[in-house]
Parts: C-alpha cells; sequence; structure tokens
C-alpha cells in the first residue's frame, strides 16, 4: 500500500458516519455531521472516487429530488491481521466493513521466526491472490503477540515459547516481509478484546472485559466501545498481579499442559490441548482448584476497579474449560455486602466471537488508525 494513501478528517468523518449507518441515504448525512449538503454531495464524491464509499440506488426521502444509498465500497481496499500463539498462528483479512472475507491458520512455531514469517508472507500472497488482490490494496498489516509492551510500545515481552518474538522492533520485522505497507504491533490480548467488541458481546455490551487465557494470562479492555490501552499499552496485564510464588497457579494453560503430563494425558501443545480438550482428563479438576484463588482475586480487582457489564472468558481456552472457571468462581471477597446488599458485579461469558476473533481485532486496527475516526 503506498504511504502517499491520505484522507482528510472530513473525508474520515464521513466514513465513519456510514460505516455506524449504512446504508445511509446522502440527504441524512448533514443531520450527523456539521456539513451542509453541498459540502457532503462533494466529500461522497471524493470518496466514491477514491474506491472508498459506493453511490447506491436514488430513493425518496420526502419532497424533491431522491437521494442516493451510501455504502462503504468493499471491492478495493483490505486490511491484514496476524495473531501468533505459542503453537499456531491465524491470519485475517477484512474488507473495508470490516467483515471477515478470508482467514487461514499456520504452523511453525517451533521453527523459529523466521520461518514462520515466510510462511505467513506466502499464506498472505495466495490469501490476496484468492481475493484478486494485491500488497497495494492493503491498507495496513497487524501483528498481534502475546506478552507487555516495553520501550515505549517498541517491544513485546513474550512467553517462552515465543522468545524468538520478544525484546525486539516487531515493526522492523514485518517491513522486512511487507515492505512499505503500514505496520501495527499490539498485544493479542487488546486484539481478541477488539474482536470481541465487534463479533461477541460487544453487539450488546458497551463496556467489558476481555480474559486471554492462553498458554499465558492476560486482558484487553474496552470502554464505551473502544479500546483502552493505558499509558504504556499494558493495561488489564492481568497476569502481573501475582507475584513470582503465585504466577504458576493463575488460570494460564500452560500450567494445565503441565498437569495433565504428569497425569499420564500426553499434551503437547495448547493447539494439541483445544483439539483434544476432554473435562473428565485426570488433572483437569486440579488445574482448576489451584486456579480459582488467583483467578478470583483477578475478577475482584477487574470488578471494582472497571465496572464492566460483562467480564468475557476469550483466548484459546477450550468452551467446556471455561465454563468450568465461570461455574466456579465468586465476584464478590463479601458476597454478603452493606445491610445485605452486595456489590453489583458483571456478567461471566465465554466469548461470542469466532475463533479467528483476534486476527480479525488485528485486521481492524489499521482501519481505525488510516481510514475511520
Amino acid at each position: 500500500m503506498s504511504t502517499t494513501f491520505n484522507i482528510s478528517r472530513n473525508e474520515r468523518l464521513i466514513l465513519d458516519i456510514v460505516r455506524r449507518h449504512e446504508p445511509i441515504l446522502r440527504s441524512a448525512i448533514p443531520a450527523h455531521s456539521p456539513f451542509t449538503q453541498p459540502s457532503v454531495f462533494r466529500i461522497v464524491n471524493n470518496l466514491s472516487e477514491k474506491r472508498l464509499l459506493k453511490v447506491g440506488k436514488a430513493e425518496a426521502n420526502g419532497p424533491g429530488k431522491p437521494s442516493p444509498q451510501i455504502l462503504l465500497d468493499r471491492s478495493r481496499y483490505l486490511s491484514l491481521g496476524i495473531s501468533v500463539h505459542t503453537a499456531t498462528i491465524t491470519i485475517c483479512l477484512a474488507n473495508l466493513a470490516a467483515e471477515q472475507v478470508s482467514e487461514s491458520t499456520i504452523t511453525g512455531q517451533s521453527r523459529g521466526r523466521d520461518f514462520a514469517l515466510d510462511a505467513i508472507r506466502a499464506e498472505v500472497d495466495k490469501m490476496l491472490a484468492d481475493q484478486g488482490a494485491r500488497d497495494e490494496d492493503l491498507l495496513g498489516v497487524c501483528l498481534g503477540v502475546p506478552g507487555y509492551f516495553l520501550s515505549g510500545q517498541a517491544q513485546l515481552n513474550a512467553p517462552e515459547p515465543l522468545e524468538d518474538w520478544s525484546l525486539i522492533d516487531l515493526h522492523a520485522v514485518l517491513r522486512s516481509h511487507f515492505g512499505q505497507i503500514p505496520t501495527y504491533v499490539e498485544n493479542n490480548a487488546t486484539t481478541g478484546a477488539i474482536g470481541e467488541s465487534l463479533l461477541g458481546v460487544g453487539k450488546w455490551a458497551d463496556t467489558f472485559a476481555y480474559l486471554s487465557i492462553d498458554y499465558g494470562f492476560g486482558g484487553g479492555i474496552i470502554i464505551d466501545g473502544k479500546p483502552y490501552t493505558g499509558a504504556n499499552g499494558n493495561a488489564l496485564e492481568i497476569g502481573a498481579m501475582f507475584t513470582h510464588d503465585e504466577s504458576s497457579h493463575r488460570p494460564a494453560l500452560q500450567f494445565l499442559i503441565e498437569i495433565l503430563n504428569s497425569n499420564g494425558v500426553a499434551v503437547s501443545s495448547v493447539a494439541d490441548l483445544c483439539a483434544r480438550f476432554d473435562p473428565d482428563w485426570p488433572g483437569v479438576d486440579s488445574w482448576i482448584d489451584q486456579s480459582i484463588p488467583m483467578l478470583n482475586r483477578a475478577l475482584w480487582a477487574i470488578s471494582c476497579v472497571l465496572d464492566p457489564e460483562v467480564i468475557v472468558f476469550g483466548g484459546e481456552i477450550p468452551q467446556e474449560l471455561a465454563e468450568k472457571l465461570i461455574e466456579r468462581v465468586t465476584l464478590h471477597a463479601d458476597p454478603q455486602g452493606r445491610y445485605d446488599r452486595p456489590l453489583p458485579t458483571p456478567q461471566l461469558k465465554y466469548t461470542e466471537a469466532p475463533k479467528f476473533g483476534a486476527a480479525l481485532g488485528a485486521a481492524l486496527l489499521p482501519l481505525k488508525a488510516r481510514v475511520f475516526l
């Protein structure tokens, strides 16, 4: 994608209005904006020439000349999201309307970052060809990696299986494989929360916390429909609230795999765990027992500090396992409360987003950064 691609703030405002209300009559846009009808007519025409908006059929809307429907143009531009996990990598292409148009899962983490990036580049080339698209049609590429940010969000400190992705300039790594396409890097938990906000509980809840239960344990926050990442990009890095001695009892799937293996259930990775999970495996209940106190403490902190509508159990955790945790947790250190009226608590829900939610959330970041407000 050429770095000369630019649209003005006024154009972005119109695009955002159309995104939220499409299909919308052109004559209805001024009511949502500070612009006059002639200005809207001019901006819409400019965006249509840039293949960002599509002018549809005209419809009568009271007296006067019928007004055309305005929609986002889904025919040209795409955005790419890549979500790195400890055993797999998911890739997603989204169109201008934030709709998933293609997705893929690849393996190869054990062979190192460079091998994985070559495999990602080859798969992206295939996905683009299938869509009749080229690099020039990509508005951006966002890489999601688990871990916490360092050095002003220039580096991520990822879990041990992803050491090869840690403490390096991931923007430079992306540019080495994707050239001049604008690059973005985000924590996987935040991209998961973004995906959830568009495809899951965000359809009915404006403010929620997202728990990313994967090899590790992290989280993301959506406030009034928008992600909140904090001063250093590490908002809701919930796994960091535990001491070193406590950390092995947090609800992270790496410790479930260790317990299962010690009980004679051979599980090689998180992907293997998710593919074959059996709630009756010996060791599952032991992991839940050791995780509940740490999980309760995390939920109390989230509930009291953020007061969200819902706390989502997401990430790579199998649904049956997440539901077992939800059945066991408590949301109050003092469930009785003052005058027998406890503090209101959020709902607890297993993710309602599809399994590619984190990769799709990553794909939507360049759209937010370059196209919408």
